[in-house]
């Protein structure tokens, strides 16, 4: 997912991790790390403060950008959870 000012790049992979990338100097920001399996989708929030992640691990995150930190974790899925939207 693209920042609004698209200044930020979050992406997710099979190292099961989450990163937060600045564009300006092509490096990451933060790591964030919590899932144990691939990380399939990732977006930020409209407000720009947090980092929402889903995975292979059934698991949906919601991590603070400014702390760097898992602000909390939903499970609930019994499979994979492979894509997320905001309304």
């Amino acid at each position: 997912d693209l920042s609004q000012d698209g200044t930020k790049l979050v992406s997710g992979g099979s190292d099961n991790k989450v990163r937060l990338w600045n564009l300006r100097t092509q490096e990451a920001e933060l790591v964030l790390e919590g899932h144990s399996d691939y990380v399939e989708d990732v977006l930020f929030t409209r407000d720009m403060k947090r980092i929402i992640s889903c995975s292979h691990d059934s698991q949906i995150k919601v991590w603070s950008i400014q702390n760097g930190t898992e602000d909390f974790s939903f499970k609930g899925h019994t499979d994979r959870v492979l894509t997320l939207c905001l309304a």
